[in-house]
């Protein structure tokens, strides 16, 4: 067991892992902007929490010290996910603060939800593996 959490939290798994507790904690806080945490106040924040994920992929991206054509390559790539993740947040959270709410207008809120996570979630994985490999 110790053997495990010794191999675990090495210097080059830290340098993912406190970045990414940040981005937990900060989450944690936009929950708790108020005592009792409001449901609405959840429901945003859970919507905007790929912006969160892929701005911490972009920061790994960018300390990448490696080839610079290939980093500049993925960088690019990442740079228009997040351009895409943020037009899908921002688009869920405009669906879920109108007052007119259809069963469509649900769906597409969830559509672009799962959209935005999918390609933060898929930013963020690219970004470790390259980032961790050292």
């Amino acid at each position: 067991m110790q053997d495990t959490i010794e191999n675990f939290f090495t210097v080059d798994n830290l340098n993912i892992i406190m970045p990414t507790l940040l981005v937990i904690c900060a989450f944690g806080l936009k929950i708790f902007r108020k005592y009792p945490p409001d449901p609405i106040d959840f429901v945003s924040t859970f919507i905007e929490l790929p912006m969160d994920i892929i701005i911490l992929a972009l920061g790994y991206i960018s300390s990448d010290t490696g080839v610079l054509g290939i980093g500049f390559g993925i960088f690019s790539v990442e740079i228009v996910l997040a351009i895409f993740t943020f037009g899908f947040c921002k688009a869920s959270i405009a669906i879920y603060q109108s007052t007119n709410r259809t069963k469509k207008a649900k769906v597409q809120m969830v559509i672009y939800c799962l959209l935005s996570y999918v390609l933060a979630v898929a930013s963020y994985y690219i970004s470790v593996s390259i980032y961790g490999g050292k």
